[in-house]
């Protein structure tokens, strides 16, 4: 569909005489001409008046040039009604006459008539229908078979008996798919007469204006004469013309009295095919007419009678509404009579749905099909199917009055009526005055919902249409405040939204300060919606002419308002309809009305600002080859109006020359900057093309850019330039390297490709630059270019290759260098285009790089010197030109930073020919006297080197230092070790020292603290002198390690032999107070003071003397005396002999562990009860239940061995046998849970808790 340009008003034309002349039709033909008929009282453009009134017909061409016109009349009355054209562009006038005609007899009274002219305004026929009274041809239309059905109020006609005072048909046709006369053209418009309404069109596809409303029957007019026209009237469709039906109405008296309706076929050819009348024997009415899916025409009204069809009666009321179907062929299919009851009941509008059932609405003041009157009338809806049967009706009502004005269908199928009600309808409350409502229905008599849409005032709708979009749009007028918007005085026009689930969208106000009304409604296909009307006042900027004037406004979907238009003269002129042209790309005619400017009649023409043809331009394909077969097509495209041929304008522009780079075919002219480009009549596109011109020029891609010009006769479309590249296609060369490195020992060669596009039917050869930092015959070598020097070089492509490749081959060296480059880059040469214009770089990667070593391993006396560090030295095994880095750092091992030793980590960088660093370690001094303790200091992530072979080292931290010479140990040093073989004196200082000799005589002194002398007698040791004093600390010899048997004697000064490999010399009897063993039988005896002597493993013997001695057996059976003193025994491992002899003994039995089998059997020579304690470890003996310092309450005695595994202690002693008991399960009784480990050797003895003690 097109939408109206309302700047453009491009003919209007009088048709003068010098009396009244006066239109009732328009209609255009299938050759795009305009046709308006009507009557005059004159003679008429050089035609002489045949008396009284003559019809005339007038022909205009699109331009507005008047082509011809023709008279036609007798002596009498004549006037034409109704006018349609017909697909072979014959034109149809329908109207009536008092008089005889064109040579054929009045039948009396007023006879209708139809006449045929031919294009070229030559009359073919005429026709009267035949009837002794009142007929008149209100209406026309044609079938889908191109046949015309007239319309007409008339008495008997056609030999079809009138049933009473007269049926009426206003005229209303559907026969373009349900478009009826009261959209295309002349409607009554709105005539208000007791408050009642007259010629309703809401613009809806097939509701008219065939609504008349009067209170009693009888219409009284003052002046005696209504005049009524206008309305849009489109392009006529392929077949078939649709005609203002309803024409002129003239009423002379001011009574009306209207006679039977009748609806004849007529034939192309003038032949009257059929008439029926329809009636009963008062008056009848037809308001509507539509026609069916099948072809059938429906035609609907009221009845003021009996129709007597169908069996149905009048139901005795005012009047009936009725519905008639008739077939193509006039056969009557069927009536049927919609009444109510003793009242009145009325059609308003009709519509055929989707799925061909037929829908009629209107209003009643009774009981309808058994649905109960609401009172004051009630709007109803009805569904007939195509073969009559009444499918639903429903009453729409309140208390109040309520009616249905207007339908609309939708395409799924929903159905939407709308009208006015003055009381609250479907529980929405009316908002005062009277509400227009909206109503939709289902196909199924369902109803989806209804909304009232009003102001405090009154409100009606007047048009209703369904939207492209599926939304449904309402107009008419309002006296109040509607939706937030303020009506600007007197009555305003409205245009409402709402969307199929009844939401409302929006509401706008269209008005002046004085009346305003909206009366029809259309869509077009973009959505946009135009309201028709008329208006007492100024409106949307635009000056009234004088009384009231037509109206038309465009509204986009959103609801914004797009433009408005006033039409009219000094006096009254109203737009009641509305079409918009949807098959044809023609102007839009309207009627509007009469100008009393001497009584002439006039016609307007609005074009259509889209049916000026819309030019758009497109290319394709996008690009070419240079010198390919394919070309740049540009199609210019047009929309709209395509009848004639049109001349476009376009520019030129791009990087390339016309006639050099192309040449074109298709333009009607063609330069480097402008262009035109001719569309044949009826062409909808038109083509230009550009056809590359081949060569072998290396050059860049070009572009051909058209853009729309202005010109005459058409708008631009595609306002942005089109444009189109020719690729260049000759030879272009591009670089490439794979790999990227190499090493300079490897063997993988740098490759780099030449690639060639476009033509490579020829040998070629390429140009290049060589650069990079590698030297070439000394870094390396090349294999594949046809000359290569350090500076440039030549490749060449065989013929029809695409590739050539160039090889770099790294020279193998030692020498530890940089890494190198190699970089090609193309030249300019003949026959070729650059494709890759940098350089194309590889690497050399070399590979002769220097190894990192850290010097070997350190060991560090601790406290030797103050501070005191170790220091690593860090090796290059070769200068290097590069800068050479690594990572280093420290990590414990049995040593702890921060306790032994400072961390250190970071980077040592060597500076080019830079071979050796340092790195210092700080280590830390204790006085404690420990074992040896290590970490490590590790190198990582070398850059221009590898690692060697060395690159973590370890440090020792040691207590010992070691002296080949006669030594004194430093102050912080707690460890002195003597090596070499000579006879030479080691003397410690204040601390705690461990004095070690070599194998030579040697002199040892221990000094303060307590020292220990220690001798690993494996080997021969010498004669070695302790020197010692008894206030020299806690002393002790110590011979761990010593795998022969030993005997020392602390209480002897003289020499002794402690074995064969060992004699040793105390300087005093009693200056040592500690022995240790080794792993042989050693025997150990201790002196005076208080000694601890440990046997180590072996069977030992160990004897304390006096003094308070701790004697620990180890491993073995040993013997263990303890002398006089408190004496501390162990036997350790195995089946050992304990004797404390005189003092408080203590006897240990204990291990690291829980109670094993191999903790032996221990002998206790002699327990002195309440002087001597067995100490039990709980460790060891973990079953016994008292803890660490109780009372061993855990224990019993029994008489005998056989009664310990019996015993609920866990510590058992056997008085008749001395043994003691670990009994592991207490009473219960398992021979592998008891255990013997000590037997006491004094006979009858008894034992009790007291003389037990327990510790960890």
């Amino acid at each position: 569909m097109k939408s109206i340009d309302p700047s453009l008003t491009t003919g209007l034309k009088m048709i003068p005489s010098i009396n009244s002349d006066q239109i009732t039709a328009i209609t255009t033909g299938s050759d795009g001409a305009i046709y308006v008929s009507g009557y005059t009282y004159r003679n008429l453009d050089g035609q002489t008046n045949n008396g009284n009134w003559d019809a005339f017909i007038t022909k205009y061409l699109p331009d507005g040039t008047k082509s011809w016109t023709n008279l036609l009349g007798g002596s009498e009355h004549d006037q034409f009604t109704s006018l349609t054209t017909d697909s072979d562009g014959a034109i149809y006038v329908s109207g009536y006459t008092y008089g005889d005609i064109d040579g054929q007899t009045n039948n009396g009274g007023a006879d209708a008539f139809i006449t045929k002219y031919l294009p070229d305004g030559t009359k073919s026929w005429t026709n009267l229908f035949e009837g002794s009274d009142y007929n008149i041809a209100a209406g026309m239309t044609t079938g889908g078979d191109c046949a015309t059905y007239p319309s007409y109020i008339d008495s008997n006609l056609d030999e079809e008996t009138n049933n009473g005072i007269d049926d009426g048909l206003n005229g209303i046709d559907d026969c373009l798919n349900g478009i009826d006369d009261g959209l295309n053209g002349i409607d009554d418009g709105l005539i208000t007469i007791d408050n009642s309404l007259n010629g309703i069109d809401d613009g809806l596809n097939g509701i008219d204006d065939g609504l008349i409303t009067i209170d009693d029957g009888l219409i009284t007019i003052d002046d005696g004469l209504i005049t009524i026209d206008d309305g849009l009237i489109p392009k006529p469709w392929e077949c078939g013309t649709i005609t203002n039906d309803d024409g002129l109405i003239t009423i002379d008296d001011g009574l009306i009295t209207i006679d039977d309706g009748l609806i004849p076929k007529q034939w192309e050819c003038g032949t009257i095919e059929w008439t029926y009348l329809f009636g009963g024997r008062r008056d009848d009415f037809t308001n509507a007419i539509t026609t069916g899916s099948d072809g059938a025409i429906y035609i609907s009204g009221y009845s003021y009678g009996d129709l007597n069809v169908n069996g149905q009666t009048y139901s005795g009321g005012y009047y009936d509404a009725f519905i008639t179907k008739y077939l193509p062929d006039g056969t009557k299919a069927w009536t049927n009579v919609l009444g109510g009851g003793s009242d009145y009941d009325q059609i308003t509008s009709m519509k055929t749905g989707s799925d061909g059932a037929i829908y009629v609405s209107g209003y009643t003041y009774g009981d309808m099909d058994g649905q109960t009157y609401n009172g004051n009338g009630d709007a109803f809806i009805t569904k007939y199917l195509p073969d009559g049967t009444k499918s639903w009706t429903n009453l729409l009502g309140g208390s109040d009055y309520d009616q249905a004005t207007a339908m609309t269908t939708s395409s799924d199928g929903a159905i939407y009526i709308s009208g006015s009600t003055g009381g609250d309808l479907d529980g929405q409350t009316n908002n005062g005055g009277g509400d227009a409502f909206i109503t939709k229905y289902l196909p199924d008599g369902t109803k989806s919902w209804t909304n009232l849409l009003g102001s405090s005032d009154y409100d009606q709708v007047t048009a209703m249409i369904t939207g492209s979009d599926g939304a449904i749009y309402v107009s008419g007028y309002t006296y109040g405040n509607l939706d937030g918007q303020t009506n600007n005085g007197g009555g305003d026009a409205f245009i409402t939204k709402y969307l199929p689930d009844g939401t409302k969208s929006w509401t706008n106000l269209l008005g002046s300060s004085s009346f305003d009304n909206a009366t029809a409604l259309n869509t077009d296909s973009d959505g946009a919606i135009y309201v028709n009307g008329y208006t007492y006042g100024d409106l949307d900027g635009q000056t009234n002419n004088g009384y009231y004037n037509a109206f038309i406004t465009k509204y986009l979907p959103d609801g914004t308002k797009s433009w408005t238009n006033l039409l009219g003269g000094s006096d009254y002129d109203q737009n009641t309809d509305i079409q918009i042209a949807i098959c044809f790309d023609y102007p839009l005619y309207s009627m509007d009305g009469q100008t009393y400017n001497g009584g002439d009649a006039f016609i307007t023409k609005l074009s259509v600002n889209n049916i000026i043809p819309t030019i758009t331009l497109a290319v394709s394909p996008s690009s070419v080859l240079e010198n390919g077969t394919t070309n740049l097509v540009y199609t210019f495209t047009r929309t709209g109006d395509t009848t004639n041929a049109l001349n476009v304008n376009y520019n030129v522009g791009g990087t390339a020359t016309f006639n050099t780079d192309y040449i074109q075919t298709g333009a009607a002219s063609y330069t480097n900057t402008t262009g035109a480009i001719n569309f044949a009549a009826g062409a909808t596109t038109a083509t230009l093309t550009i056809n590359p011109t081949a060569d072998t020029t290396v050059e860049s891609d070009e572009t051909v850019a058209l853009t729309l010009a202005t010109g005459t006769g058409y708008t631009i479309g595609t306002t942005t330039p089109i444009s189109g590249t020719i690729t260049n296609d000759d030879t272009s060369v591009t670089l490439a390297v794979s790999p990227s490195n190499v090493t300079e020992d490897g063997t993988t060669n740098l490759v780099y490709t030449f690639t060639r596009t476009g033509v490579t039917t020829n040998a070629l050869t390429v140009n290049y630059n060589v650069s990079g930092t590698a030297t070439f015959n000394n870094d390396y070598t090349q294999i594949g270019a046809a000359s290569h020097t350090a500076t440039k070089g030549t490749i060449t492509f065989a013929a029809g290759a695409t590739t050539a490749t160039l090889a770099i081959d790294p020279t193998a060296d030692t020498t530890v260098e940089n890494n190198e480059t190699v970089a090609l880059t193309l030249a300019t040469g003949t026959g070729y285009t650059i494709g890759t214009t940098t350089a194309v770089t590889g690497t050399i990667t070399n590979d002769d790089l220097p190894s990192i070593n850290l010097s070997p391993n350190q060991t560090v006396v601790e406290g030797n010197t103050s501070p005191q560090s170790v220091t690593y030295t860090v090796t290059l095994s070769n200068p290097s030109t590069q800068s050479i880095t690594v990572k280093y750092a420290t990590a414990n091992g049995t040593a702890t930073s921060g306790l032994d030793y400072t961390s250190k980590s970071g980077t040592l960088t060597f500076a080019p020919g830079v071979t050796n660093q340092s790195l210092n370690i700080p280590i830390l001094n204790n006085n404690l006297n420990e074992a040896d303790e290590t970490f490590s200091l590790q190198l990582t992530a070398p850059t221009n080197a590898v690692l060697g072979a060395n690159s973590t080292v370890s440090t020792t931290i040691t207590d010992t230092l070691t002296a080949s010479v006669t030594t004194t140990l430093p102050t912080n040093v707690e460890n002195l070790t003597l090596t070499g073989t000579g006879a030479i004196k080691a003397t410690g200082n204040a601390g705690n020292n461990i004095i070690t000799g070599n194998s030579a005589n040697n002199t040892l002194a221990g000094l303060n603290g307590n020292d220990t002398y220690f001798f690993v007698a494996k080997t021969a040791l010498g004669t070695d002198t302790i020197i010692e004093t008894t206030t020299g600390g806690i002393d002790t010899l110590g011979f761990t390690g010593t795998t022969t048997a030993i005997n020392v004697n602390l209480g002897v000064s003289t020499l002794q032999r402690v074995n064969s490999n060992l004699k040793l010399i105390l300087s005093a009897n009693n200056v040592i107070e500690n022995a240790t063993g080794g792993t042989g039988n050693d025997r150990i005896t201790g002196n005076i003071l208080n000694n601890t002597l440990n046997g180590g493993d072996g069977n030992d013997q160990l004897q304390g003397l006096e003094g308070n001695d701790s004697l620990w057996g180890g491993a073995g059976n040993d013997i263990l005396s303890g002398g006089s003193g408190d004496d501390s025994l162990w036997g350790g491992a195995s089946n050992d002999i304990l004797m404390g002899g005189v003092g408080n003994d203590k006897y240990l039995f204990q291990s690291s562990s829980v109670f094993a089998t191999s903790l032996g059997i221990d002998y206790i020579s002699e327990f002195e009860a309440g002087l001597d304690q067995i100490v039990l470890s709980k460790t060891t003996f973990n079953a016994i239940t008292n803890t660490v310092g109780q009372a061993l309450t855990d224990f019993a005695v029994v008489t005998d061995d056989e009664f310990v595994n019996a015993s609920n202690a866990h510590i058992v002693f056997s008085q008749g046998t001395g043994s003691l008991f670990y009994n592991q399960d207490a009473n219960l009784l398992g021979a592998n849970t008891v255990f013997e480990f000590a037997r006491l050797g004094n006979p009858d003895i008894t034992l009790s808790s007291s003389n037990f003690s327990l510790v960890v």
